[in-house]
């Protein structure tokens, strides 16, 4: 498989918890990781300092249709973060 990305991560949105599947890939070797966050304000932006540290800037996110749409091309709470949201 091609490798399009070498730094991105699936966001799985509930409710009360996002699931967030980063792949890392460095020197043709990716390594999966897997951490939960919560949906508070404080949670997001923990999630967002993460992503950065991981150098991560491309984000899809995967929500439910009953759920309210909290985040946004900008991130949580309209805060630019440094993602691009597809």
């Amino acid at each position: 498989m091609r490798v399009m990305y070498e730094r991105c991560c699936g966001l799985d949105i509930h409710k009360a918890s996002i699931t967030v599947c980063a792949l890392i890939t460095e020197k043709g070797k990716t390594q999966e990781e897997r951490r939960r966050f919560g949906t508070m304000t404080a949670d997001l932006r923990e999630l967002a300092g993460w992503l950065q540290q991981k150098g991560i800037r491309v984000v899809i996110g995967e929500r439910a249709r009953s759920e309210g749409g909290t985040w946004t091309k900008n991130g949580p709470k309209g805060q630019p973060m440094d993602c691009r949201f597809a």
